[in-house]
Protein backbone atom coordinates (compact mmCIF):
# COMPACT_ATOMS: atom_id res chain seq x y z
CA UNK A 1 0.00 0.00 0.00
CA UNK A 2 2.86 2.38 0.82
CA UNK A 3 4.32 1.86 -2.65
CA UNK A 4 1.00 2.83 -4.24
CA UNK A 5 0.80 5.96 -2.11
CA UNK A 6 4.37 6.81 -3.09
CA UNK A 7 3.53 6.41 -6.79
CA UNK A 8 0.46 8.62 -6.47
CA UNK A 9 2.39 11.25 -4.53
CA UNK A 10 5.18 11.22 -7.12
CA UNK A 11 2.72 11.73 -9.97
CA UNK A 12 0.94 14.58 -8.18
CA UNK A 13 4.23 16.24 -7.21
CA UNK A 14 5.63 16.06 -10.75
CA UNK A 15 2.42 17.39 -12.27
CA UNK A 16 2.21 20.21 -9.74
CA UNK A 17 5.78 21.28 -10.55
CA UNK A 18 4.84 21.22 -14.23
CA UNK A 19 1.88 23.54 -13.66
CA UNK A 20 3.89 25.91 -11.47
CA UNK A 21 6.64 26.05 -14.10
CA UNK A 22 4.15 26.79 -16.87
CA UNK A 23 2.47 29.51 -14.85
CA UNK A 24 5.82 31.10 -14.01
CA UNK A 25 6.86 31.06 -17.67
CA UNK A 26 3.52 32.59 -18.67
CA UNK A 27 3.86 35.38 -16.11
CA UNK A 28 7.42 36.08 -17.24
CA UNK A 29 6.34 36.25 -20.88
CA UNK A 30 3.43 38.55 -20.03
CA UNK A 31 5.69 40.93 -18.08
CA UNK A 32 8.13 41.05 -21.01
CA UNK A 33 5.36 42.03 -23.39
CA UNK A 34 4.01 44.72 -21.06
CA UNK A 35 7.38 46.51 -21.05
CA UNK A 36 6.67 47.84 -24.56
CA UNK A 37 5.10 51.31 -24.70
CA UNK A 38 2.09 50.39 -26.83
CA UNK A 39 -1.34 50.51 -25.15
CA UNK A 40 -2.86 47.09 -24.58
CA UNK A 41 -5.97 45.49 -23.12
CA UNK A 42 -5.79 42.16 -21.34
CA UNK A 43 -8.39 39.65 -20.20
CA UNK A 44 -8.15 37.83 -16.84
CA UNK A 45 -6.69 34.89 -18.79
CA UNK A 46 -3.85 36.95 -20.29
CA UNK A 47 -5.16 37.38 -23.86
CA UNK A 48 -3.05 40.10 -25.48
CA UNK A 49 -5.49 41.89 -27.78
CA UNK A 50 -2.88 44.40 -28.89
CA UNK A 51 -0.76 41.63 -30.36
CA UNK A 52 -3.74 40.29 -32.32
CA UNK A 53 -4.63 43.78 -33.56
CA UNK A 54 -1.02 44.49 -34.52
CA UNK A 55 -0.87 41.23 -36.47
CA UNK A 56 -3.95 42.22 -38.50
CA UNK A 57 -2.49 45.69 -39.12
CA UNK A 58 0.77 44.20 -40.38
CA UNK A 59 -1.08 41.87 -42.71
CA UNK A 60 -3.21 44.69 -44.15
CA UNK A 61 -0.14 46.93 -44.53
CA UNK A 62 1.81 44.25 -46.39
CA UNK A 63 4.51 44.11 -43.71
CA UNK A 64 5.93 40.76 -42.71
CA UNK A 65 6.24 39.44 -39.18
CA UNK A 66 9.94 38.85 -39.75
CA UNK A 67 10.41 42.57 -40.43
CA UNK A 68 8.54 43.40 -37.25
CA UNK A 69 10.65 41.01 -35.25
CA UNK A 70 13.81 42.62 -36.58
CA UNK A 71 12.56 45.95 -35.28
CA UNK A 72 12.45 44.79 -31.69
CA UNK A 73 10.07 41.85 -31.53
CA UNK A 74 10.90 38.50 -29.97
CA UNK A 75 9.88 34.85 -30.21
CA UNK A 76 7.01 35.40 -27.80
CA UNK A 77 5.57 38.10 -30.02
CA UNK A 78 5.74 35.70 -32.94
CA UNK A 79 3.85 33.00 -31.04
CA UNK A 80 1.29 35.44 -29.64
CA UNK A 81 0.50 36.89 -33.04
CA UNK A 82 0.05 33.49 -34.63
CA UNK A 83 -2.09 31.60 -32.13
CA UNK A 84 -4.76 32.18 -29.52
CA UNK A 85 -3.77 32.99 -25.92
CA UNK A 86 -0.38 31.30 -25.39
CA UNK A 87 -0.51 31.80 -21.61
CA UNK A 88 -3.85 30.02 -21.24
CA UNK A 89 -2.71 27.31 -23.63
CA UNK A 90 0.19 26.51 -21.30
CA UNK A 91 -2.13 26.36 -18.30
CA UNK A 92 -4.62 24.11 -20.10
CA UNK A 93 -1.79 21.91 -21.34
CA UNK A 94 -0.49 21.54 -17.79
CA UNK A 95 -3.94 20.65 -16.46
CA UNK A 96 -4.31 18.09 -19.25
CA UNK A 97 -0.92 16.56 -18.37
CA UNK A 98 -2.09 16.23 -14.77
CA UNK A 99 -5.22 14.43 -16.02
CA UNK A 100 -3.06 12.18 -18.20
CA UNK A 101 -0.97 11.24 -15.16
CA UNK A 102 -3.99 10.33 -13.07
CA UNK A 103 -5.80 8.34 -15.75
CA UNK A 104 -2.59 6.56 -16.74
CA UNK A 105 -2.14 5.44 -13.13
CA UNK A 106 -5.75 4.23 -12.89
CA UNK A 107 -5.50 2.40 -16.22
CA UNK A 108 -2.26 0.68 -15.21
CA UNK A 109 -3.70 -0.41 -11.86
CA UNK A 110 -6.88 -1.66 -13.53
CA UNK A 111 -5.08 -3.67 -16.22
CA UNK A 112 -2.68 -5.22 -13.70
CA UNK A 113 -5.49 -6.19 -11.31
CA UNK A 114 -4.33 -3.90 -8.51
CA UNK A 115 -7.18 -1.41 -8.73
CA UNK A 116 -8.68 -2.52 -5.42
CA UNK A 117 -5.48 -1.48 -3.63
CA UNK A 118 -5.69 2.20 -4.53
CA UNK A 119 -8.13 3.13 -1.78
CA UNK A 120 -6.87 0.94 1.07
CA UNK A 121 -8.91 -1.25 3.37
CA UNK A 122 -11.58 1.33 4.13
CA UNK A 123 -11.68 3.14 0.80
CA UNK A 124 -15.20 3.47 -0.56
CA UNK A 125 -13.78 4.46 -3.95
CA UNK A 126 -12.90 0.79 -4.52
CA UNK A 127 -16.59 0.10 -5.18
CA UNK A 128 -16.31 2.46 -8.14
CA UNK A 129 -12.86 1.60 -9.47
CA UNK A 130 -13.58 -2.14 -9.40
CA UNK A 131 -17.21 -1.81 -10.46
CA UNK A 132 -19.03 -2.41 -13.74
CA UNK A 133 -19.19 1.33 -14.42
CA UNK A 134 -15.37 1.43 -14.50
CA UNK A 135 -15.20 -0.26 -17.92
CA UNK A 136 -16.19 0.89 -21.39
CA UNK A 137 -19.81 -0.13 -22.16
CA UNK A 138 -20.29 -3.61 -23.62
CA UNK A 139 -16.68 -4.56 -22.94
CA UNK A 140 -15.24 -6.50 -20.01
CA UNK A 141 -11.64 -5.41 -19.84
CA UNK A 142 -11.28 -1.91 -21.33
CA UNK A 143 -10.95 0.59 -18.46
CA UNK A 144 -12.99 3.77 -18.74
CA UNK A 145 -9.91 5.61 -17.49
CA UNK A 146 -8.15 4.63 -20.74
CA UNK A 147 -10.62 6.79 -22.67
CA UNK A 148 -9.95 9.56 -20.19
CA UNK A 149 -6.24 9.27 -20.89
CA UNK A 150 -6.87 9.56 -24.63
CA UNK A 151 -9.07 12.63 -24.10
CA UNK A 152 -6.55 14.39 -21.86
CA UNK A 153 -3.81 13.58 -24.35
CA UNK A 154 -5.89 15.15 -27.11
CA UNK A 155 -6.37 18.35 -25.10
CA UNK A 156 -2.65 18.53 -24.29
CA UNK A 157 -1.73 18.19 -27.98
CA UNK A 158 -4.30 20.76 -29.11
CA UNK A 159 -3.30 23.25 -26.43
CA UNK A 160 0.47 22.93 -26.69
CA UNK A 161 1.18 22.00 -30.31
CA UNK A 162 0.82 25.61 -31.62
CA UNK A 163 3.40 26.70 -29.03
CA UNK A 164 5.81 23.89 -29.87
CA UNK A 165 5.46 24.39 -33.63
CA UNK A 166 4.50 28.06 -34.16
CA UNK A 167 5.32 27.89 -37.87
CA UNK A 168 2.34 25.60 -38.36
CA UNK A 169 -0.11 28.21 -37.06
CA UNK A 170 0.77 31.05 -39.43
CA UNK A 171 -2.50 30.44 -41.22
CA UNK A 172 -5.41 31.97 -39.32
CA UNK A 173 -7.71 29.15 -40.42
CA UNK A 174 -5.44 26.58 -38.79
CA UNK A 175 -5.63 28.42 -35.48
CA UNK A 176 -9.42 28.63 -35.76
CA UNK A 177 -9.66 24.89 -36.47
CA UNK A 178 -7.47 24.20 -33.45
CA UNK A 179 -9.72 26.30 -31.22
CA UNK A 180 -12.87 24.61 -32.58
CA UNK A 181 -11.43 21.18 -31.77
CA UNK A 182 -10.30 22.34 -28.33
CA UNK A 183 -13.77 23.66 -27.50
CA UNK A 184 -15.51 20.52 -28.74
CA UNK A 185 -13.22 18.11 -26.87
CA UNK A 186 -13.27 19.99 -23.55
CA UNK A 187 -17.07 20.38 -23.77
CA UNK A 188 -17.43 16.64 -24.32
CA UNK A 189 -15.18 15.87 -21.35
CA UNK A 190 -16.93 18.33 -19.04
CA UNK A 191 -20.38 17.02 -19.98
CA UNK A 192 -19.43 13.37 -19.55
CA UNK A 193 -17.83 14.15 -16.17
CA UNK A 194 -21.09 15.77 -15.03
CA UNK A 195 -23.01 12.60 -15.83
CA UNK A 196 -20.40 10.47 -14.06
CA UNK A 197 -20.69 12.60 -10.92
CA UNK A 198 -24.47 12.16 -11.03
CA UNK A 199 -23.94 8.42 -11.27
CA UNK A 200 -21.41 8.46 -8.44
CA UNK A 201 -23.43 10.43 -5.92
CA UNK A 202 -26.99 9.79 -7.14
CA UNK A 203 -26.89 6.06 -7.89
CA UNK A 204 -23.88 4.49 -6.18
CA UNK A 205 -24.12 6.81 -3.15
CA UNK A 206 -20.41 6.68 -2.53
CA UNK A 207 -17.29 8.78 -2.99
CA UNK A 208 -14.21 8.41 -5.18
CA UNK A 209 -11.41 10.94 -4.86
CA UNK A 210 -9.90 9.94 -8.20
CA UNK A 211 -13.24 10.37 -9.99
CA UNK A 212 -13.90 13.76 -8.40
CA UNK A 213 -10.35 14.90 -9.19
CA UNK A 214 -10.68 13.90 -12.85
CA UNK A 215 -14.09 15.59 -13.14
CA UNK A 216 -12.65 18.77 -11.62
CA UNK A 217 -9.83 18.77 -14.17
CA UNK A 218 -12.31 18.26 -17.03
CA UNK A 219 -14.54 21.08 -15.82
CA UNK A 220 -11.49 23.33 -15.44
CA UNK A 221 -10.50 22.69 -19.04
CA UNK A 222 -14.01 23.31 -20.37
CA UNK A 223 -14.51 26.54 -18.41
CA UNK A 224 -11.03 27.77 -19.37
CA UNK A 225 -11.74 27.19 -23.04
CA UNK A 226 -15.10 28.98 -23.05
CA UNK A 227 -14.38 31.79 -20.61
CA UNK A 228 -10.84 32.25 -21.92
CA UNK A 229 -12.09 33.07 -25.41
CA UNK A 230 -11.36 29.93 -27.41
CA UNK A 231 -14.47 30.64 -29.48
CA UNK A 232 -13.05 31.92 -32.79
CA UNK A 233 -13.73 35.59 -33.51
CA UNK A 234 -12.27 35.87 -37.00
CA UNK A 235 -15.53 35.10 -38.81
CA UNK A 236 -19.16 34.16 -38.23
CA UNK A 237 -18.53 30.87 -40.03
CA UNK A 238 -15.82 29.87 -37.56
CA UNK A 239 -17.99 30.75 -34.58
CA UNK A 240 -20.89 28.75 -35.98
CA UNK A 241 -18.62 25.76 -36.60
CA UNK A 242 -17.31 25.95 -33.02
CA UNK A 243 -20.82 26.06 -31.54
CA UNK A 244 -22.01 23.18 -33.73
CA UNK A 245 -18.97 21.07 -32.82
CA UNK A 246 -19.49 21.75 -29.12
CA UNK A 247 -23.18 20.81 -29.34
CA UNK A 248 -22.12 17.61 -31.11
CA UNK A 249 -19.64 16.95 -28.29
CA UNK A 250 -22.37 17.50 -25.70
CA UNK A 251 -24.66 15.06 -27.54
CA UNK A 252 -21.88 12.49 -27.88
CA UNK A 253 -21.17 12.66 -24.15
CA UNK A 254 -24.86 12.25 -23.36
CA UNK A 255 -25.18 9.19 -25.59
CA UNK A 256 -22.00 7.68 -24.14
CA UNK A 257 -23.27 8.20 -20.59
CA UNK A 258 -26.59 6.56 -21.47
CA UNK A 259 -24.78 3.58 -22.97
CA UNK A 260 -22.64 3.30 -19.85
CA UNK A 261 -25.71 3.38 -17.64
CA UNK A 262 -27.90 0.91 -19.53
CA UNK A 263 -25.02 -1.54 -20.07
CA UNK A 264 -25.10 -2.49 -16.38
CA UNK A 265 -27.77 -4.90 -15.11
CA UNK A 266 -28.76 -3.69 -11.63
CA UNK A 267 -30.54 -7.00 -10.97
CA UNK A 268 -27.37 -9.03 -11.37
CA UNK A 269 -26.06 -10.06 -7.94
CA UNK A 270 -22.49 -9.67 -9.14
CA UNK A 271 -23.29 -6.05 -9.95
CA UNK A 272 -24.53 -5.54 -6.43
CA UNK A 273 -21.16 -6.74 -5.22
CA UNK A 274 -19.70 -3.59 -6.71
CA UNK A 275 -22.11 -0.98 -5.47
CA UNK A 276 -22.61 0.20 -1.94
CA UNK A 277 -26.38 -0.16 -2.15
CA UNK A 278 -29.04 -2.86 -2.16
CA UNK A 279 -31.13 -3.92 -5.14
CA UNK A 280 -34.23 -1.98 -4.23
CA UNK A 281 -32.38 1.29 -3.74
CA UNK A 282 -30.47 0.74 -6.98
CA UNK A 283 -33.69 0.23 -8.87
CA UNK A 284 -35.29 3.31 -7.31
CA UNK A 285 -32.38 5.56 -8.22
CA UNK A 286 -31.79 4.27 -11.74
CA UNK A 287 -31.89 7.62 -13.48
CA UNK A 288 -28.97 9.17 -15.29
CA UNK A 289 -29.26 12.54 -13.60
CA UNK A 290 -30.14 10.80 -10.36
CA UNK A 291 -31.63 12.50 -7.36
CA UNK A 292 -29.57 12.28 -4.24
CA UNK A 293 -32.70 12.47 -2.11
CA UNK A 294 -32.71 8.69 -1.81
CA UNK A 295 -29.23 8.64 -0.30
CA UNK A 296 -30.67 8.01 3.14
CA UNK A 297 -28.50 6.02 5.56
CA UNK A 298 -29.32 2.37 4.97
CA UNK A 299 -29.23 -0.74 7.08
CA UNK A 300 -25.93 -2.68 7.16
CA UNK A 301 -25.45 -4.44 3.85
CA UNK A 302 -24.84 -8.15 3.44
CA UNK A 303 -22.64 -9.52 0.65
CA UNK A 304 -24.39 -11.32 -2.24
CA UNK A 305 -25.26 -14.94 -1.60
CA UNK A 306 -22.89 -17.59 -2.96
CA UNK A 307 -24.61 -19.61 -5.70
CA UNK A 308 -21.90 -22.06 -6.84
CA UNK A 309 -21.48 -25.52 -5.34
CA UNK A 310 -18.01 -26.53 -4.19
CA UNK A 311 -15.92 -29.06 -6.08
CA UNK A 312 -14.11 -31.87 -4.26
CA UNK A 313 -10.85 -30.04 -4.85
CA UNK A 314 -12.23 -26.81 -3.33
CA UNK A 315 -13.56 -28.71 -0.31
CA UNK A 316 -10.22 -30.37 0.32
CA UNK A 317 -8.47 -27.00 -0.03
CA UNK A 318 -10.86 -25.38 2.43
CA UNK A 319 -10.04 -28.02 5.05
CA UNK A 320 -6.33 -27.34 4.57
CA UNK A 321 -6.96 -23.61 4.95
CA UNK A 322 -9.02 -24.24 8.07
CA UNK A 323 -6.16 -26.21 9.61
CA UNK A 324 -3.94 -23.15 9.15
CA UNK A 325 -6.52 -20.86 10.77
CA UNK A 326 -7.02 -19.08 7.45
CA UNK A 327 -9.36 -16.10 7.12
CA UNK A 328 -10.63 -14.08 4.20
CA UNK A 329 -10.93 -10.30 4.56
CA UNK A 330 -13.35 -8.56 2.21
CA UNK A 331 -16.21 -6.11 1.74
CA UNK A 332 -19.82 -6.66 0.77
CA UNK A 333 -19.45 -4.46 -2.32
CA UNK A 334 -16.17 -5.99 -3.51
CA UNK A 335 -16.54 -7.81 -6.84
CA UNK A 336 -13.24 -9.66 -6.43
CA UNK A 337 -14.42 -10.95 -3.05
CA UNK A 338 -17.63 -12.21 -4.59
CA UNK A 339 -15.74 -13.92 -7.42
CA UNK A 340 -13.36 -15.51 -4.89
CA UNK A 341 -16.27 -16.97 -2.92
CA UNK A 342 -17.92 -18.24 -6.09
CA UNK A 343 -14.69 -19.95 -7.13
CA UNK A 344 -14.51 -21.85 -3.84
CA UNK A 345 -18.25 -22.50 -3.55
CA UNK A 346 -20.74 -22.29 -0.70
CA UNK A 347 -19.72 -25.54 1.05
CA UNK A 348 -16.02 -24.67 1.08
CA UNK A 349 -16.64 -21.14 2.34
CA UNK A 350 -18.43 -22.55 5.39
CA UNK A 351 -15.03 -23.81 6.56
CA UNK A 352 -13.34 -20.41 6.12
CA UNK A 353 -14.13 -17.41 8.34
CA UNK A 354 -15.10 -14.35 6.34
CA UNK A 355 -14.21 -10.98 7.90
CA UNK A 356 -16.34 -8.03 6.76
CA UNK A 357 -14.12 -4.94 6.57
CA UNK A 358 -16.60 -2.36 5.30
CA UNK A 359 -18.02 -0.23 8.09
CA UNK A 360 -21.41 -0.37 6.33
CA UNK A 361 -21.45 -4.17 6.09
CA UNK A 362 -23.26 -6.71 8.25
CA UNK A 363 -21.13 -7.85 11.21
CA UNK A 364 -18.51 -5.28 10.31
CA UNK A 365 -15.07 -5.77 11.82
CA UNK A 366 -13.47 -2.71 10.23
CA UNK A 367 -11.40 -2.05 13.35
CA UNK A 368 -9.82 -5.49 13.08
CA UNK A 369 -9.09 -4.92 9.38
CA UNK A 370 -7.34 -1.64 10.17
CA UNK A 371 -5.31 -3.20 12.95
CA UNK A 372 -4.22 -5.95 10.54
CA UNK A 373 -3.31 -3.31 7.94
CA UNK A 374 -5.30 -5.12 5.25
CA UNK A 375 -4.02 -3.66 1.94
CA UNK A 376 -7.06 -4.40 -0.23
CA UNK A 377 -9.91 -6.78 -0.92
CA UNK A 378 -9.91 -9.69 -0.84
CA UNK A 379 -6.96 -10.46 1.39
CA UNK A 380 -6.19 -13.91 2.76
CA UNK A 381 -4.60 -14.48 6.15
CA UNK A 382 -2.94 -17.90 6.11
CA UNK A 383 -0.62 -19.04 8.84
CA UNK A 384 -0.49 -15.52 10.26
CA UNK A 385 0.64 -13.93 6.98
CA UNK A 386 -1.37 -11.69 4.65
CA UNK A 387 -1.78 -12.56 0.96
CA UNK A 388 -3.71 -9.83 -0.90
CA UNK A 389 -5.65 -10.42 -4.09
CA UNK A 390 -8.14 -12.80 -5.64
CA UNK A 391 -6.60 -16.26 -5.91
CA UNK A 392 -7.12 -19.27 -8.15
CA UNK A 393 -7.30 -22.67 -6.46
CA UNK A 394 -3.78 -23.63 -7.53
CA UNK A 395 -2.41 -20.37 -6.12
CA UNK A 396 -4.04 -21.04 -2.77
CA UNK A 397 -2.75 -24.61 -2.83
CA UNK A 398 0.80 -23.36 -3.41
CA UNK A 399 0.48 -20.92 -0.50
CA UNK A 400 -0.82 -23.69 1.75
CA UNK A 401 2.16 -25.91 0.83
CA UNK A 402 4.62 -23.11 1.48
CA UNK A 403 3.09 -22.20 4.84
CA UNK A 404 2.93 -25.83 5.95
CA UNK A 405 6.55 -26.27 4.96
CA UNK A 406 7.55 -23.31 7.13
CA UNK A 407 5.49 -24.38 10.14
CA UNK A 408 6.86 -27.93 10.17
Amino acid sequence: MKSHLFNISLVLFTSTINIIGSLAFSLHSSSTLRQETHPRTSSPFGFDRYTYQRSNFLKKSGLSLSLDNNNGGDAEDNISSNCWNPSLRRIMGSVAVLGMSETALLTFEKLTGQDNNLCGADGSCSSVLTGPYATVPFTTDVPLSALGFVAYTGVALLALSPLLSPSKTNNENEDDNNRVALLALTTTMGTFSTYLMSLLFGVLHTSCMYCVASATLSWTLAVSAWVGGALPDSSAKSRKQAVQSSVAGFSTATIAALLLFVSVDVNDPSTMAYAGTNRSSAAKTSTLLASTASSIPQEPQAPPAITQRSSDRALELSLSLKSLDAKMYGAFWCSHCYDQKERLGMEAMRNIPYIECSKDGVNSQSTLCKSKDVPGFPTWEIGGKLFPGEMYLDELEDIVKDVKGITK
